[in-house]
């Protein structure tokens, strides 16, 4: 079963890549003529940095779920670092609540562009804790948690002359984690992010997601599908706000579906600093009651 999901999804995951790269090369090969002139930066690489002054506006894939499209700048490195990210959940039970308390701190994201729409990308889950409370019963798990290795590939888009932009993300979890933060098993998946530009200086994010993880009972693997919707509207030049609907099902056995709807702000400190805040609230009974965070991105 292992092996059949897993080759299942090497050829599903080369399948969309081969599409839409063809997508991209017979539809957008040439700019429309309303797009304005923009340099061809194909030349620059992880050893011929983007010069500063034909870098793309910074736009970190914090503090929303939702992934965006865009890739980091050839020869240069960007971390989102969520300094701090509370999860409250409360599971009724017949005799007696399940409390669980979660604590993030320092999670970070470490992205290199490689190419000028390629990056790599390195999610290390620097401190966590979880404290679970069932009656007089409780118990605490704190420590590393599993990295997570991504690409990000930008298909046609990146430079946002394009009225839409669209990405493809595959990624692998490693089990890193200490004191039972998570399972044992190497798990991955894809992501197919899309961005569009709306009227009214609006912007709207899509992604769509197919994980492999393994079962809780360790028998095997199963599919969870995500995808999550986020309109984001800028307040001021420097303040930018999102509303944000989240769902993740899975083909698991007895698991309920989770659904958040989310909100926040991202203020840019200057072109390559944005701090951020949001909260994600529950809104089905598998998902977490709610989830304030807050983070900073820098780029070099």
């Amino acid at each position: 079963m292992r092996h059949s999901l897993m080759s299942s999804f090497v050829v599903v995951t080369g399948g969309f890549a081969l599409i839409f790269s063809a997508i991209a090369q017979n539809s957008f090969g040439e700019e429309p003529d309303s797009a304005p002139p923009s340099v061809n930066k194909s030349q620059y690489n992880l050893f011929n940095p983007t010069p500063c002054d034909q870098m793309r506006d910074f736009a970190p894939d914090r503090p929303d779920q939702t992934e965006g499209p865009f890739t980091v700048d050839a020869g240069h490195l960007q971390l989102e670092i969520g300094i701090f990210q509370y999860t409250y959940t409360n599971q009724p039970q017949r005799f007696s609540d399940i409390r669980v308390e979660g604590y993030q701190w320092l999670n970070t994201a470490i992205k290199l562009g490689v190419l000028d729409n390629l990056d790599l990308e390195l999610f290390v889950p620097v401190y966590n804790e979880v404290d679970v409370k069932q009656g007089n019963v409780r118990s605490r798990m704190s420590g590393f948690g599993d990295l997570v290795v991504r690409a990000k590939l930008n298909l046609f888009g990146n430079e946002g002359n394009l009225p839409v932009a669209l990405g493809f993300i595959p990624f692998l979890k490693i089990p890193t984690n200490e004191d039972g933060l998570g399972n044992r098993a190497v798990e991955g998946g894809f992501i197919l992010p899309v961005t569009f530009k709306l009227p009214w200086d609006f912007q709207l994010f899509a992604m769509t997601e197919m994980d492999i993880n393994e079962d809780a009972a360790n028998t095997g693997y199963h599919l969870d599908y995500v995808n999550s919707i986020s309109l984001h509207h800028s307040i001021t030049k420097k303040l930018d706000s999102y509303v944000e609907f989240f769902t993740d099902v899975s083909t698991e056995r007895h698991t309920g579906w989770v659904g958040t709807v989310d909100g926040g702000l991202a203020y840019s400190i200057s072109d390559n600093i944005i701090v951020d805040c949001g909260i994600n609230v529950g809104v089905t009974r598998a998902a977490q009651n709610w989830q304030p965070l807050v983070g900073i991105s820098f780029r070099f």
